[in-house]
């Protein structure tokens, strides 16, 4: 089982430091300008998403180590569960002494042609560089 080694050294350098993490601070590839930065939220569902982000949420950390995981929401490429299928799920691994990390990545139905098949892929793998 392939490991993606860049998420893994997040886990450590960022630890209770941070709890939004962009995945592209020096410029978002394959980025519509024609959709404002902040997601528009219609009922707890996230539409337009452009900007992604890795939100953390720890575990309440001993001195043991604590496992991680990546939380990827549902939503169908048009929109994005983040509360009910990222949050939430978060908060619960995070009462039976897990950390997550929940990936808000872009909705591609709302990207030019050249862009659509690709951006929710490029904002996953990014986490495996």
């Amino acid at each position: 089982m392939k490991l993606c080694i860049s998420f893994w050294m997040c886990i450590s350098m960022w630890g209770n430091a941070q709890d939004k993490i962009v995945l592209y601070p020096e410029g978002i590839p394959c980025n519509s300008s024609e959709i404002s930065i902040e997601p528009v939220r219609i009922k707890e569902i996230n539409h337009q998403i452009t900007n992604p982000q890795l939100w953390y949420y720890p575990a309440a950390f001993s001195e043991k180590k604590v496992p991680a995981i990546l939380v990827i929401p549902g939503g169908g490429y048009k929109n994005l569960a983040f509360e009910h299928e990222g949050i939430k799920v978060a908060k619960w691994l995070n009462q039976s002494g897990i950390s997550a990390f929940v990936l808000m990545f872009r909705t591609p139905y709302w990207e030019p042609k050249p862009c659509k098949s690709i951006v929710a892929l490029l904002d996953a793998s990014v986490l495996c560089v």
